[in-house]
């Protein structure tokens, strides 16, 4: 009788479960979770490259469009001629004084002034020779204070601009899978948290 009242007990004891997933289970999914948003922290830090910057501040609102060898990875070769656009819009009352800067090793190399006055809009278009590799920055500077600026990469020859691209694809492409991951990592945390938020369910023998 004892021994029949045992057995029961365990089966009893033994029934007792989480529906869904297990613990092991919900761990493993809540570390994915917590490398993706790691990966996706390093992600954002890192950035995207673009040829397009636009802003508002100060007042003046200011957009910066590069008709570069390559805009996204924000690339080009030496002794290429990049252009740039810049269009100014003086948002407020009282006049925007300024210049639009093309530098390369903190070294101004084209600079063209300009005064707005209320409302009014200018479009300056820049046209250079890029005669140096390094960094170079296209900026917008109204009142002494820097309001917009593009930065692009010159390295010496197409054959270490094409490389450079190529890299940057390469890149691309992991950011767009790491973003995928992300999601999947989003949904695993939500079915997990689901999961451990139910209550146990009791099978009885």
């Amino acid at each position: 009788m004892q021994a029949a009242s045992h057995g029961r007990s365990e089966r009893l004891t033994g029934s007792f479960g989480y529906r869904g997933v297990t613990p092991l289970v919900v761990a493993i999914l809540l570390t994915v979770v917590i490398v993706a948003f790691t990966l996706m922290g390093l992600i954002f830090l890192t950035g995207f490259s673009s040829g397009f910057r636009t802003t508002g501040n100060t007042g003046l609102s200011s957009t910066i469009t590069s008709h570069i060898y390559s805009t996204d990875a924000g690339v080009d070769f030496q002794n290429h001629v990049a252009n740039f656009s810049v269009t100014l819009v003086n948002t407020v009352s009282a006049p925007q004084v300024g210049d639009v800067e093309l530098t390369v090793a903190n070294r101004t190399v084209n600079s063209i002034s300009f005064v707005l006055g209320a409302g009014q809009a200018s479009y300056i278009t820049i046209s250079q020779r890029l005669n140096q590799s390094g960094i170079w920055t296209v900026k917008v500077v109204s009142n002494g204070v820097k309001v917009n600026a593009y930065s692009f990469n010159v390295v010496p020859s197409t054959d270490e601009a094409d490389y450079a691209i190529t890299q940057w694809q390469s890149q691309n492409f992991y950011r767009y899978l790491l973003m995928i991951c992300f999601f999947l990592s989003v949904v695993a945390f939500g079915v997990s948290m689901a999961s451990l938020a139910r209550p146990p369910k009791v099978v009885r023998v």
